[in-house]
Formats: C-alpha cells, sequence, structure tokens
C-alpha cells in the first residue's frame, strides 16, 4: 500500500476505510442537505450501479458522517474486530480518532452524525451486461452502516443535547460491514490529506477517489495515476444536484471547489474536461509522489500468532511498527497473570492493541516475572523489551466496567434474544448446541451470561467447554425428567 502527498514531521495514527462504501459514495460529498431519499441508477467506469437510500433522520449521511465513519471503522480494527462486531469507546475518543476538536458543540456535530449513520438504509446492486441475452443483471442486497448506538448526553438550559464527553459510547456494527472488514476488504487512506483538507465534502471527493484507485490497483496490479469517468454518472454518483435540475455548469463548479482544496493539500494533479454538457468526460490525475509504507509482515506474523486476525495486525504493524513486539510481551505477561488467577479478559486482541497503541502506560526497568526462589526470569523477548504493566489492577477494572455494560445489554433483551445471543456466543468456542436447549436452561434458572462466561474460563484454561455445556443440559434434562422443570 502507498501513501501520497506532502508530508509533515508529526506522527499521525493510520486510517482505515471500507472499499465498497467508499467507491459507491454512500455518505454525500455536500456540507449540508436536507434530502431524505436517493435513487441512483448510472453506468461508471463499465460497472453499472443502482442505489435506493432513504433516511428516518432529518437528513441522508453527508458531511463529517464520513470521518466519523472512517474513524469507527479504525477503532474497530485497532481493537482487533470484536467477534460481537461491538466498539466501547467513548465520544472524546471517537472524535480524536476522527481528527476533530472536543468542544461541546463537537459533540453535538458527533451525535447527530451518529444518529445519521445508524437510521439510513441502502437497497444496492452492482450489474453486468449479459450480450448473449442482451440483458442486465443485478446482484441486489439491502446494507446498514450500525446496527446499535448506546450514548450518554447532557442538555443545556438552551435545550441543546451533546454527548458525554467520557461516557461510554457502545457502537454495534453491521454484520456485513464487520465481515467485510475481516476479510480485508478494506483501503488506507493518507491522514496528512485528511488532516491537510478542511472541506469535508473534498474529503469524501477524497476517499470516493482512492477507493477507485484501489479496485484498479486490485484489479490490475497497478496502482493508476489518473481515472476517467463520463460527468453526468460522475455527478449521479456523488450526489452532485440532488434534490434539483442537473447542470453540468453547477457539477463543474463543485467538482472544482473539491479539487482545489485536493490539489492544495498535494493530493490532485489537477482536473481536466473532454467535451461539452453533460456527456464531457472529465479526466483527474493524481501527484507522481509516492513514499512507499513497508510492511513489516514478521510483525504481522507475531500478532497473528497471538489470536489476531490478518486485517487488524496488518493494522497494527503499519501504524506502530516500533511498538509491536514490546506490546505482544506486555500482553503475554498479562495473559499469564490472568491464567494464575483461573480468568480471561473480556476481549484478549482490545487489550494486546492497549499495551501497543499507549505504550506510556506501561513502566520502564521492571523485571517481567519472578521465578521459583525469587530468581529473575527473562525470555528474548522480555530482555529485549523490558516493561510490565504499572498495573493489573486498571485492566481488571476496566473488564469489570465493560461486564457492568454488557450485564445491563443482556437483562435488556428478550428471552428470545438472550437464547440467540448466548448460541453465537459459544459457537465461537467450537461449543455446538440447539436454540431449545438454551431455552431449557434458562427455563431451568441458568444465567445464560454467567454460563457463557463460565465456558470461556474453561476454554482458557485448556479444557473442554462443550463438555461442561453438555453436563448442564444432562443435569437439566434429568430434573424435567422427574418433572421439576417445565419444558
Amino acid at each position: 500500500m502507498t501513501q501520497r502527498g506532502a508530508r509533515g514531521t508529526r506522527v499521525v495514527r493510520e486510517l482505515r476505510n471500507e472499499l465498497n462504501r467508499s467507491s459507491m459514495c454512500l455518505v454525500l460529498p455536500v456540507k449540508t442537505t436536507r434530502v431524505k431519499r436517493r435513487e441512483v441508477d448510472t453506468v461508471l467506469r463499465g460497472r453499472r450501479y443502482r442505489l435506493s437510500v432513504k433516511t428516518g433522520e432529518d437528513a441522508l449521511p453527508h458531511g463529517i458522517d464520513n470521518d466519523v465513519l472512517t474513524a469507527i471503522i479504525t477503532l474497530a480494527i485497532e481493537y482487533g474486530l470484536p467477534e460481537d462486531n461491538t466498539i466501547r469507546t467513548s465520544g472524546r475518543e471517537l472524535l480524536k480518532t476522527a481528527m476533530f476538536g472536543g468542544g461541546g458543540r463537537e459533540h453535538a456535530r458527533l451525535l447527530a452524525s451518529l444518529l445519521r449513520l445508524l437510521n439510513v438504509t441502502f437497497v444496492f446492486g452492482e450489474g453486468w451486461y449479459d450480450a448473449k441475452r442482451k440483458r442486465w443483471k443485478f446482484e441486489r442486497e439491502s446494507f446498514r452502516f450500525l446496527e446499535k448506538v448506546r450514548w450518554g448526553d447532557e442538555e443545556s438550559e438552551s435545550g441543546d443535547v451533546e454527548l458525554r464527553a467520557d461516557a461510554p459510547l457502545v457502537i454495534v456494527l453491521n454484520t456485513d460491514l464487520a465481515e467485510q472488514l475481516r476479510a480485508g476488504h478494506v483501503y488506507l487512506p493518507d491522514p496528512h490529506i485528511i488532516r491537510a483538507v478542511r472541506d469535508a465534502p473534498a474529503r469524501s471527493l477524497y476517499n470516493f477517489l482512492e477507493a477507485h484507485r484501489e479496485r484498479e490497483r486490485l484489479e490490475h496490479g497497478v496502482l493508476p495515476s489518473s481515472l476517467t469517468f463520463e460527468l453526468e454518472p460522475l455527478a449521479q454518483i456523488l450526489g452532485i444536484g440532488l434534490g434539483s435540475e442537473m447542470r453540468s455548469d453547477v457539477v463543474r463548479r463543485k467538482l472544482g471547489e473539491m479539487g482545489s482544496s485536493l490539489t492544495s493539500a498535494g493530493y490532485l494533479e489537477g482536473v481536466s474536461y473532454d467535451g461539452r454538457g453533460l456527456s464531457a468526460n472529465v479526466t483527474i490525475s493524481f501527484r507522481e509522489e509516492q513514499v512507499e509504507k513497508v510492511l513489516d509482515e514478521s510483525l504481522v506474523a507475531l500478532l497473528c500468532a497471538q489470536g489476531m486476525n490478518a486485517t487488524s495486525a496488518r493494522h497494527l504493524a503499519l501504524s506502530y511498527p516500533e511498538n509491536v513486539r514490546r506490546g505482544v510481551a506486555v500482553f503475554e505477561v498479562m495473559m499469564r497473570q490472568y491464567a494464575r488467577s483461573g480468568s480471561r479478559p473480556r476481549n484478549p486482541m482490545g487489550l494486546l492493541t492497549l499495551a501497543i497503541k499507549n505504550p506510556e502506560k506501561y513502566q520502564q526497568s521492571t523485571i517481567l516475572e519472578q521465578g521459583r526462589g525469587g530468581a529473575s526470569v527473562t525470555s528474548v523477548a522480555a530482555r529485549a523489551v523490558d516493561v510490565v504493566p504499572l498495573s493489573v489492577a486498571e485492566v481488571e477494572e476496566e473488564d469489570a466496567r465493560r461486564e457492568r455494560e454488557e450485564r445491563t445489554e443482556w437483562e435488556a433483551l428478550s428471552v428470545e434474544g438472550r437464547v440467540s445471543r448466548f448460541v453465537s456466543r459459544v459457537s465461537v468456542l467450537g461449543v455446538r448446541c440447539a436454540q431449545e436447549d438454551v431455552a431449557l436452561l434458562g427455563g431451568a434458572g441458568y444465567d445464560l451470561m454467567g454460563l457463557w462466561q463460565e465456558l470461556v474460563r474453561v476454554k482458557a484454561r485448556g479444557g473442554v467447554p462443550q463438555e461442561v455445556l453438555d453436563g448442564a443440559l444432562s443435569a437439566v434434562r434429568a430434573v424435567v425428567a422427574l418433572g421439576g422443570v417445565e419444558k
């Protein structure tokens, strides 16, 4: 993967975007809009796109929503793409990842953005032409960005509502989006360009162009130095002229404004036109300067050996190469400490990411472990890293907070919802069970969340969680046979 554009000396975290979303420009590149429905049917660069969008909010996703969604995707990948597709963060952290300020106005804008991303529904299809039968064929599917958002807010005397900066912010990704991310269907935006471009519509255009460049690279093996589009289908995809009559002069003016911002940021070389009106072709040329971001595959392998998925491992190896080995050594020590206490962190890969991203949380010049009789024990990794967590209690406190949050979520579910969640969770451990069996356990008084946690602990100790569950089921069935529990 390459990065383009002018460089400063300031270190900026790497960002991630999902390819399909950006290539179809699902977030409109406009500062403001009141449009609540959108229909697209057009052919762009040999692909036919059909898109239907509607929302229950006051407008479709637009403007800063692209930055907010990029930040959500980045955090999801950094924290190992949790199996439940749930990101536990705060408004402050999400704004920081999106490279926004932290004032009250920003928290109010963030809440509005999250609601637009939550309440929009897409139905889209990508088509190909069957020359023999002389007709277009489509694959269609519905899609959402997010399934659920839980937050804390506060209201001023004037009635303005904004997120509380440090209140828990829980975001559940759409399953299809999460699976795309796990499959590595992502590309790497240049954070220097994102920071340099102050205009939100221009940042949306940047993401759209990068997605199409990455598609070209994946299909043909070469990153293109320019892309050519027909003006009318490009305007349709970008939503330029939405809600009014589409005119070529308006489209060219808006493209020119966004292109000028991207040229100033060092991304574009220029925008040129061939032809007249909406049938003209527009060619967008990119700066030749490219700085190769070298990926150390040994770091990726090291992270994958700890159980991290390849997408998250590549992201951390690119973003924090100097911290990976150190973080893995710290993580291994913490996991051994958990094992001795017979427990396991709720999200091990999140803990590993924390050790890599935040080296300042760990003190230096401390022997990792003590051997028998107090003798120092240091592995090769430990000798090179020589660190230990300041306090495992800090990690345990965070785990306890998250467990309380999950307990609240769990208890808010219906009986059927708890059963479904239990079956989904235990499948990750390789445990197989039918929903009617789990319902039987619940009816017998079992705490399904507590049982799930016990199965995790059994797995962590090297045991067989399937045997524990089967034993519980056998005991309940025996009671049922005696008439002690209603089926």
